[in-house]
């Protein structure tokens, strides 16, 4: 006989009164379940976070991440409790070891993919306004896909994420000659408050983050660790 067989008018409201008589009961169970899932996913992340970052950060291991996600797919969970059985018996660690087998494969596959998706150029641009103040500078960043994004040091090294100056890119990529152009325009309004005139000088530097081949090219090097030197940017002059 089915459980539909079963079924009567009855049924919900003894669910209900089971739930509200055993709620000391249920919430045991509970409390377990959630121990055990918490076990198995911090376990999980603390075996492969790591790995798939690392491979992501590499640009390497694309075959691994790839298998590991289909193993993991194709791995029935009953078979894996089953398995461990035979070697932890019956009880917490063998459904913690089956749920961390499964778990590992999405965690490992996403923050594979995660970290290499991330597009390997910028280029930036700094641009500081006011001479009394070298340390406080805007910062703009265009990537490959035009993703941008624009921010105030306020005072080095704090940074104003929610400042914009509304600019706007322009990029061209040529597969053929791997290489990519892009154009900035900046409003001057956003810079300062007070327009440039003739012999105005503002503090400038250029830079091309090339994180494929870890290299990177500056218009003014700053020679640091560190792009974010002010005493080092180049000298940009308005004219007539």
């Amino acid at each position: 006989m089915t459980l539909a067989d079963q079924f009567r008018p009855g049924t919900f409201p003894d669910a209900l009164r089971f739930i509200w008589h055993n709620a000391g009961f249920l919430l045991a169970r509970t409390g377990e379940h959630l121990e055990l899932s918490f076990a198995a996913l911090g376990i999980a992340l603390l075996l492969s976070l790591p790995l798939g970052l690392w491979l992501g950060h590499r640009h390497r291991g694309l075959f691994l991440a790839v298998s590991v996600s289909n193993v993991g797919r194709a791995l029935p969970s009953l078979v894996l409790i089953a398995v461990g059985l035979t070697i932890f018996g019956v009880g917490f660690w063998n459904n913690t070891a089956a749920l961390v087998v499964l778990a590992v494969p999405p965690i490992l596959t996403n923050a594979y993919f995660g970290i290499d998706s991330v597009d390997r150029d910028v280029v930036e641009a700094f641009i500081a306004t006011d001479a009394e103040k070298p340390r406080h500078y805007a910062e703009f960043q265009v990537a490959p896909t035009n993703e941008r994004l624009d921010l105030m040091v306020v005072n080095l090294p704090e940074k104003d994420f929610e400042w914009t100056s509304h600019f706007q890119s322009v990029v061209k990529v040529d597969t053929k000659a791997r290489m990519w152009k892009c154009e900035l325009r900046i409003p001057l309004s956003a810079l300062s408050a007070t327009p440039p005139v003739a012999e105005t000088r503002w503090r400038l530097n250029l830079l091309h983050r090339d994180c494929a081949n870890h290299a990177s090219l500056a218009w003014s090097p700053p020679l640091s660790s560190t792009f974010h030197v002010p005493e080092k940017f180049g000298v940009l002059e308005f004219v007539e």
